[in-house]
């Protein structure tokens, strides 16, 4: 069994229709075949049912606001401070760190960005906006 098919076993099958419709772009063919015959076949749930599940809602203390998983994986980016906190392209702390970096929070079931160093207010108030 493939890594992903055992990560696959833990899911639920809202987990599984969110990965589904999100994540499984990104797998190699045979991968793809992989992950559908398990969702489909193995796990036995038809495409309607994927669709219904994609449409219910979100519970409000979930981790993850589109898929509501609690699954999730971090890893460090390269942080670019806001250009007003810039006191030239270059600073001596960034130097002298090999750039700042942060973690960044994601999903591992739907891919949604959880938390995100380089969001500025902007993008926190049209994502406020729009919902997610």
């Amino acid at each position: 069994m493939s890594a992903i098919l055992s990560n696959l076993q833990d899911f639920t099958d809202r987990e599984l229709a969110f990965f589904y419709k999100y994540r499984l772009v990104q797998y190699t063919p045979q991968t793809k075949e992989e992950i559908t015959s398990f969702i489909f076949e193995k796990r036995q749930i038809p495409l309607g049912k994927i669709e219904t599940l994609l449409k219910t809602p979100t519970p409000q203390n979930a981790f993850c606001k589109r898929c509501g998983s609690d699954k999730i994986f971090d890893y460090d980016v390269v942080y670019s401070k806001p250009a007003f906190k810039k006191l030239s392209y270059y600073q001596w702390e960034d130097l002298k760190a090999n750039f700042n970096k942060k973690n960044q929070i994601e999903c591992f079931v739907c891919g949604n960005i959880i938390e995100n160093p380089n969001e500025t207010y902007l993008d926190k108030i049209l994502k406020f906006i729009k919902g997610n």
